[in-house]
């Protein structure tokens, strides 16, 4: 019993567990975010799927609508409002319902950011409590979380990667039931720019990215945990 107890009489498996369970979802969102604002990524679907072309415009034009896509995210800015030079005119590049759905998709960025910071801030604690309680001992319990946060995280990334492997349109079509109240986001290629500027493959690139990028994570942090107790000759944590 004592060695599941901290010295307030806290059960350090408990803790641990939700640490666990909470570092995939932590490094998912952390990666969400990066990509979110990332202009290299923006940039690179604008071009890759040509958006200049479907647009009727000039790619200089396009990348700076990308560009302040990303800087409204992060603005106080209620509704975006983009203006782009299309042949030789000024124009207001989203209707009505894109500014609509961009609204919502601002507050979905924004949670998942709220949610990063949450789920950091465990982390973080649990981190500094985990020294302060048990000193040099909680080496052993944070190595044992690394290792199953890590595989976890690689397990659950390898069935999303296939499941978008085998269906994206379907994984991508309920990610935005889930997401969304209503259905503002069923655009029209042939006349919705928001859709020509960024069609269903930039978010399969997008997600890919993001699933990558996790998974890498995920294994290095499995193989710290796994190399630390191995070479620090650690005890298992559940024998501390």
């Amino acid at each position: 019993m004592a060695d599941t107890m901290n010295q307030k009489g806290v059960p350090l498996s408990a803790a641990r567990l939700l640490f666990i369970l909470a570092l995939p979802v932590l490094l998912f969102t952390f990666n969400m975010d990066m990509v979110a604002h990332s202009d290299t990524v923006y940039l690179y679907g604008l071009d890759r799927y040509g958006a200049a072309e479907r647009l009727g415009a000039d790619p200089e034009e396009v990348a700076r609508a990308g560009r302040e896509l990303i800087d409204y995210w992060v603005s106080p800015q209620e509704q975006v409002d983009i203006m782009i030079l299309r042949r030789g005119e000024t124009i207001q590049l989203f209707n009505q319902k894109e500014v609509d759905h961009l609204k919502d998709v601002k507050t979905l960025i924004s949670f998942n950011r709220r949610m990063l910071f949450g789920l950091l801030g465990y982390a973080v604690a649990f981190v500094v409590a985990g020294f302060a309680l048990r000193r040099r001992r909680f080496w052993g319990h944070l190595l044992y979380t690394l290792k199953w946060g890590g595989l976890l995280t690689v397990g659950l990334l390898v069935l999303l990667a296939g499941a978008a492997a085998v269906n994206f349109q379907g994984l991508f079509i309920l990610f935005h039931l889930v997401s969304f109240s209503n259905m503002l986001w069923v655009l029209d290629p042939a006349t919705d720019r928001l859709i020509q500027m960024f069609p269903e493959p930039f978010f399969r690139d997008a997600t890919m990215l993001v699933v990558g990028a996790t998974a890498v994570e995920g294994v290095l942090l499995a193989w710290a945990g796994w190399w630390g107790r191995k070479r620090l000759s650690v005890v298992d944590a559940d024998a501390d």
